[in-house]
């Protein structure tokens, strides 16, 4: 598909004003290429289209303002590259390279056996050890032991956002700026296992998920209202990558209370990453990175099942993006 290495900009839709001029910019910086070798025509597209995908995609308005004026503050291309490369290596490429210490599997402690859901829900509010593991099996619970995508009992798994630590600050402080939302006091100590805050998914498509190539979709009415906990299932590869999946997605709970949905604001924040990554061609370009690294290895592995996620986080300074 055409946006997997990049698609062209639209036209400037803002008003008057810092977004729309750090539009306008981005839309100079991607056909001011007549100068530019060959060899270094897709850099620069990818760039250009980074910032301003990230202006058009930003969640807030706040987001929008902060990356507008982080534009505006650039003087001239090679600060404006310099910027796109930060937020390359910042967001999308350690989103990548975190995805391997992301905890993605079933709970690991006993539960004891009941005869109905009732005793089941009480076990796991009142008497499971507090842990990620216990916000784990309540989640599976929540959502009915199935994927909540295509409604597979099998080989599902219960996906997490990485906690904040020192090691992946810069990171949550990009995210924060392009989001315009300090989420990362969600994701301190044991908030990290608060049940909004996980989400049950096949592999296959935790897999899609934590690789920003599938993502939630708020449904909207005609009114412009969004319709609370229902999605519509955005990919990279929609042909290949959504054929199992319902049209719209309805999150449920038999509980609001104790056992509340995933949290719109964190899956906005992630389609948003997703959606940029998808339109600017970042992700095919870290794609094609991974890809190089797990060939370069490939001879050294010798037929063990390494994941090249993992080390590519061990090298992430070796992968980093240059100007």
């Amino acid at each position: 598909m055409r946006a997997q290495k990049g698609t062209p900009l639209p036209p400037n839709i803002y008003p008057s004003g810092g977004v729309h001029d750090a539009y306008e910019r981005c839309l100079e910086f991607e056909k001011a290429v007549d100068d530019i070798p060959l060899a270094d025509l897709r850099k620069r597209l990818r760039e250009a289209r980074l910032l301003g995908y990230m202006i058009r995609e930003a969640p807030t308005d706040k987001g929008r303002a902060t990356i507008a004026k982080e534009i505006l503050e650039c003087a001239g291309e090679l600060e404006s590259s310099n910027l796109a490369n930060s937020y390359i290596n910042h967001i999308f490429l350690n989103f990548r390279a975190a995805k391997a210490s992301i905890h993605t599997s079933s709970p690991t402690f006993s539960q004891p056996l009941f005869d109905n859901d009732q005793d089941i829900l009480k076990w796991l509010l009142e008497d499971a050890p507090k842990s990620h593991s216990s916000t784990k099996a309540q989640a599976l619970f929540r959502d009915g032991y199935r994927c909540t995508l295509i409604g597979h009992y099998d080989q599902v798994s219960v996906d997490t956002i990485q906690s904040f630590t020192d090691k992946n600050h810069e990171m949550w402080s990009a995210i924060e700026r392009f989001a315009g939302d300090m989420i990362t006091q969600d994701f301190k100590g044991k908030d990290v296992n608060c049940l909004d805050n996980v989400l049950t998914l096949e592999s296959n498509k935790n897999n899609l998920f934590d690789e920003l190539k599938i993502w939630f979709e708020e449904v909207r009415g005609p009114d412009c209202n969004i319709y609370p906990h229902q999605y519509r299932i955005g990919s990279a590869n929609p042909f290949t990558q959504l054929m199992d999946v319902s049209p719209i997605i309805n999150l449920n709970t038999p509980d609001k209370d104790n056992l509340p949905l995933p949290n719109p604001r964190y899956l906005r924040i992630h389609a948003a990453c997703a959606r940029v990554a998808y339109l600017s061609g970042v992700g095919k370009y870290i794609d094609d990175i991974l890809a190089g690294i797990e060939r370069r290895l490939a001879p050294a592995l010798d037929g063990f099942d390494a994941d090249v996620l993992s080390l590519a986080s061990l090298l992430s300074d070796k992968i980093h993006v240059t100007p």
